[in-house]
């Protein structure tokens, strides 16, 4: 069929929300997780985090259409809470009911007495309607914008957790009663939510970009009788959109009207590139989305990110050389950290980068902080070849990295050979630990058996000398697929690990266990934000003792196995922010001599290195300013600074 024929229909919905279940490409594997909880495994309350501007109005639209009725006996009633974070929990709840009134046929108005409390409404009215007028159906409540009861800590009324109180209470006891919330925030905003999924072993569903597969059928589909499409063209929309459906469906609408108007029916990467402009300025709202979100730290780091990407720089040395802003480095790290979190960036080696090429592209041409001249001539010095110098001291480094590498090659030579000698373990021993792990998974409450198994790991297999465990079988390439060993040891300390932290509050083998997963484990960067958590004290940690205590774990972990992959001190960073919070509970415990060893075991390259200095420097003056402080105290900082002068990076000008 040729485009010329098509003149008026654009088969690309950019813009609008998508009604039929048809039209909605990459999110079959999300269906299906929700399904799972709903019908195989009824799990009562499944919490569903949408990154925001990602499609989440046509997922919540298309979910109830694939739940027949006939097949799956469900009723699905959906209701936003945007527009009631200030309302009183009982005029929510009245909403709430005309909402439910309004899609369960046969109900009467009278049935909906106003209800001035969560429990009578999720205890008394829902048990009343999902036994006289759904006929054994179960009752989904899909509640949309969950996050906005929680959006200011400061001033909220705590509906959220109130609401949410009384629905865990109610679907508890109804067995037909299921709940859906959805939320676009990070899941650290709401406490009581991330208490709920570690209390019940489960975790959100995550609802992010498309990956490569769902973005071409995305792209290919909807018009596969009208417009062809190079393999270049594809892949230049896949690096423009990253997989963002609303900005891919945006790309695509435009190089379909290009190309209708252009009488083609091929698509080439030129016509994508020709359409950029275009796309930028009628996807505005969408694009303007990731800004309106951000408080001002964040928008200029964002922003800074964005310049710092096109001439390969840090977005600190952007705003300095620019001079756009005079906020602290420390505030725009966390700005960062934050940005990270909202699923806008993802770290690049040392660095950060925005995940939708599209969206920087927009950020420089409406938010420049350099002009085109200044970014080209800037790029170029950066990526201008040095010329070549003789360097002694390089030529010795170059021969000692050889030397190393000829060692290594000799001693990986000696490894296979002994390999190949087969003395591995037999395949009986790896059948047998599969299944021994195996077991001790499904009982996830028998944490004897799973320290039983853990212990045998430690002393007879032994991953720290020995390396990964599939790789210490005979057939390496078989058990792969067959057994899996390290895959299932990962899952079973992380479950043995998060048991015995918030169920025994034994940190030290809790913590042992988490160090212990390898930097392969899928859940990894999961296991990484409780360690982020425990260090910057974000409420987790019940008192000063339990803090140290998990602090100096971190630390011998990182000591006594050379690296923690769930908080490596590899990462200087990681190793900085800890011994900075390990100094600050020793101050708030008076102990000045420790809290200054830890001070001193900051790097020079700490974002929050001259905070350190400065006050280090304090407590040698008469600023010393800390509550209850004594003259004595004055001089243990003092002797303890002299005695580490020449191992503190930290030390204060007035000691140098």
């Amino acid at each position: 069929m040729n485009i010329n024929d098509n003149q008026d229909r654009n088969p690309y919905l950019f813009g609008k929300p998508i009604y039929k279940r048809e039209n909605l490409f990459g999110r079959d594997n999300i269906v299906q997780l929700i399904k799972n909880n709903i019908i195989e495994y009824n799990i009562k309350i499944t919490l569903l985090h949408v990154q925001r501007r990602i499609g989440k109005t046509s997922l919540i639209t298309c979910l109830p259409q694939y739940f027949t009725e006939e097949q799956n006996g469900v009723k699905f009633v959906t209701f936003s809470f945007q527009g009631y974070k200030d309302k009183p929990i009982p005029e929510i709840l009245n909403y709430l009911a005309d909402d439910i009134a309004s899609t369960i046929d046969g109900l009467p108005k009278q049935e909906l007495k106003e209800v001035d409390n969560s429990y009578s409404f999720f205890k008394l009215l829902l048990q009343r309607i999902i036994d006289q007028y759904l006929s054994g159906q179960k009752l989904v409540l899909l509640l949309d914008e969950f996050d906005v009861l929680e959006e200011d800590k400061i001033t909220t009324n705590g509906n959220g957790k109130e609401l949410f109180d009384g629905l865990e209470k109610a679907v508890k006891e109804q067995e037909k009663l299921f709940a859906i919330l959805v939320f676009g925030r990070p899941l650290k905003d709401m406490d009581y939510l991330e208490a709920f999924l570690q209390k019940e072993g489960q975790k959100p569903i995550e609802v992010g970009l498309l990956n490569y597969e769902s973005t071409k059928k995305l792209i290919l589909q909807p018009d596969k009788e009208i417009l062809e499409y190079e393999q270049s063209a594809i892949d230049r929309i896949w690096k423009l959109s990253a997989g963002h459906p609303s900005l891919t469906q945006l790309l695509c609408s435009k190089v379909f009207v290009h190309c209708r108007d252009q009488k083609k029916n091929l698509v080439q990467e030129g016509d994508v590139d020709s359409i950029l402009s275009k796309a930028m300025e009628e996807g505005e709202v969408v694009l303007r989305g990731f800004l309106d979100t951000l408080n001002e730290n964040e928008k200029d780091f964002f922003i800074a990110v964005a310049e710092a990407q096109e001439i390969r720089t840090d977005p600190l040395n952007i705003l300095k050389i620019t001079k756009k802003t005079t906020r602290k480095p420390a505030d725009l790290r966390a700005a960062e950290k934050r940005l990270v979190e909202l699923g806008f960036l993802e770290k690049n080696g040392k660095g950060s980068k925005i995940k939708v090429e599209l969206v920087r592209l927009w950020l420089l041409k409406n938010y420049p902080l350099l002009s085109e001249e200044d970014r080209k001539r800037r790029k170029n010095d950066m990526t201008q070849p040095k010329p070549d110098r003789p360097n002694p001291i390089a030529q010795l480094i170059a021969f000692f990295v050889m030397a190393v590498i000829g060692i290594s090659f000799a001693l990986y030579l000696n490894n296979e050979i002994r390999r190949s000698g087969n003395s591995g373990r037999t395949e009986r021993e790896c059948f047998k630990l599969s299944g021994e792990i195996s077991k001790a998974l499904e009982d996830k409450k028998n944490t004897a058996k799973q320290s039983q198994v853990i212990k045998k790991v430690r002393t007879e297999w032994s991953r720290e000398k020995e390396g990964l465990l599939d790789k210490q079988c005979p057939y390496p390439s078989e058990l792969d697929a067959k057994y899996n060993l390290d895959a299932k040891y990962n899952e079973l300390l992380q479950y043995y690990g998060q048991s015995q932290v918030y169920n025994t509050g034994n940190f030290d083998k809790g913590i042992e266990a988490l160090c212990e997963i390898t930097s392969e484990y899928k859940d990894l960067p999961n296991i990484k934000k409780i360690f982020e958590r425990w260090v910057l004290k974000d409420k987790r940690l019940p008192d000063n003792n339990t803090t140290q205590r998990v602090l100096n774990k971190i630390i011998e972990q990182n000591q006594t196995r050379n690296d923690c992959p769930a908080y490596s001190f590899k990462n200087d960073r990681n190793k900085n922010e800890l011994y900075d919070q390990k100094a600050q509970v020793h101050a708030s415990d008076y102990e000045y001599d420790q809290a200054v060893e830890s001070y001193c075991q900051i790097t020079n390259n700490y974002y929050n290195f001259e905070t350190v200095v400065r006050q280090l420097e304090k407590w040698l003056s008469s600023e010393f300013d800390q509550p209850y402080s004594r003259p004595e105290d004055v001089e243990k900082v003092k002797e303890k600074l002299k005695e580490l002068k020449n191992q503190c990076p930290a030390l204060p000008p007035s000691l140098e």
